[in-house]
This record gives structure tokens, C-alpha cells and sequence, in this order.
């Protein structure tokens, strides 16, 4: 089953971007009384007309996902097939919360997509929908802090072909990416535009898996895009 790998990171500031007080030393601080929220949007089932199939293994990812950011202290919510609507009032009630006392956010949606839009239950909208609202003029209580989206879906229908080297399979299509716009915000994809990304109908997609196994190794050891990193590198050397 296939749907969508491009890791990406995002921040206003590039290498430099972290908290205010710890701006001079290259890292964000993660000292705070709370880890910080984290959501997950399992899509599974749809309605919308385009007919999409169900996504078997999508629960294996949000199970995953849910035991991997509770080991890591996350206050954890996860939320299923839920109309664009519902997804709007979860962000929206999200960004309205006070996260003074918190080291992150974490949001996470697992999901059909295409290029620069993803799929509620009922209707596709625009990827970066999810984002805007935590921008440090919408969500004062978030600046300077990492906010972290990963997005589980296709970008396109091109199969991402993996090479052979060395006697070994490579995905080439993984990369990380540092946009110029942003507010420290961080964006992991399953591809890069135009291809799909690989889901297993009972393990969940290569994403999600590497994603998991790689911060319960190297969560607050590593700053966040040398583990971003490190996801890219897993997935690469996994066979297709």
C-alpha cells in the first residue's frame, strides 16, 4: 500500500531558530514542567465523492504514534475520522490553549492526500492549514518553541521507485527541507510533491515506524532536525 516520504523542517530562522533564552546556544530548551500537547488526526474512512479506500494500517500508526509520544511525556489525544470542521475546531481550540509551561506541540495526521492538500473525512483541504494557526502571532504562548507536524500521505501518484546499492534497497526520494517562512515550525512528510508513500496494511507506514523507533532512541539526545535526519536515513535503508 502506497502513500507519500519528504522530511521537512521548517523555522523562521533556520539553524538558529530556538527559544528566546537560549538563543545564543543552539538549542531549544526542553526544561519546561510540561512536554506538551499532542494530537493525532487518524483518518481511516472517508465520505467525501471522490471515493477514496479505506486505510488499512492507519490504526497501527496511531497506535504507535500514541505509545511513543506517552513514553516521551506528551499529553496525548488522538481523534478519528473527523470532518474538516471537527479537525478545524481541534486545532483551533488547541492553538487557544496556554502552553506556557510546555516544551512543544506535537501534531500528527494520518490521512489521503495530493499535492499541497490532505483529506478530512469529508472534504480535502489545504496542508498548510494545519500550521498557520500556531504562528507566534496566533499562539503567543508557543514562541520560540518547536511545533511538530507530521503528515502521513500521498503527495501525488508517482511510485517512488527505490536503487540498489551496495546490495542494499534505498528509497531515493527521502530529504529534508529548511523552508524560509515559518515560526519554528518543524513539517515531516511521507514524500516529497508528486509521489506516494509506502503504508503496510497491518505493520503502518515506513514513515510512522522509523519515526517511532528513531525518537525513542534519540528524542532531546539530538536537536530536532538531526533526528528528523536520522528518520530520513531509517526510511532510506528500508526494502520496499
Amino acid at each position: 500500500m502506497t502513500e507519500n516520504m519528504d522530511t521537512s523542517a521548517t523555522s523562521s530562522t533556520g539553524a538558529a531558530s530556538m527559544s528566546p533564552d537560549d538563543a545564543n546556544r543552539g538549542f531549544y530548551k526542553m526544561n519546561h514542567s510540561q512536554r506538551g500537547k499532542a494530537v493525532i488526526f487518524n483518518q481511516m474512512n472517508f465520505t467525501n465523492p471522490e471515493k477514496l479506500a479505506v486505510r488499512k494500517g492507519s490504526d497501527q500508526d496511531a497506535e504507535n504514534l500514541k505509545k511513543t509520544l506517552d513514553v516521551l511525556g506528551f499529553d496525548v489525544k488522538t481523534h478519528k475520522d473527523l470532518n474538516w470542521r471537527e479537525i478545524q475546531n481541534v486545532l483551533e481550540q488547541l492553538a487557544l490553549e496556554d502552553h506556557t509551561n510546555s516544551d512543544c506541540l506535537f501534531v500528527a495526521i494520518l490521512t489521503h492526500g495530493k499535492e499541497a492538500q490532505l483529506h478530512a473525512k469529508d472534504v480535502p483541504f489545504t496542508t498548510d492549514s494545519l500550521w498557520t494557526g500556531f504562528s507566534a502571532e496566533n499562539c503567543k504562548s508557543l514562541w520560540g518553541k518547536p511545533k511538530i507536524f507530521l503528515m502521513q500521505a500521498c503527495r501525488g501518484s508517482t511510485l517512488n521507485k527505490p536503487i540498489t546499492k551496495a546490495g542494499k534497497k534505498k528509497n531515493v526520494l527521502t530529504n529534508i527541507e529548511i523552508p524560509s517562512h515559518g515560526s519554528d515550525i518543524l513539517l515531516m512528510y511521507g514524500t516529497i510533491p508528486g509521489f506516494v508513500s509506502l503504508r503496510d496494511e497491518v505493520k503502518g507506514s515506513i514513515l510512522v515506524q522509523a519515526f517511532c523507533r528513531v525518537m525513542k532512541d534519540q528524542m532531546f539526545r539530538q536537536d530536532l532536525v538531526s533526528i528528523i535526519t536520522e528518520v530520513c536515513r531509517v526510511v532510506a535503508e528500508e526494502d520496499e
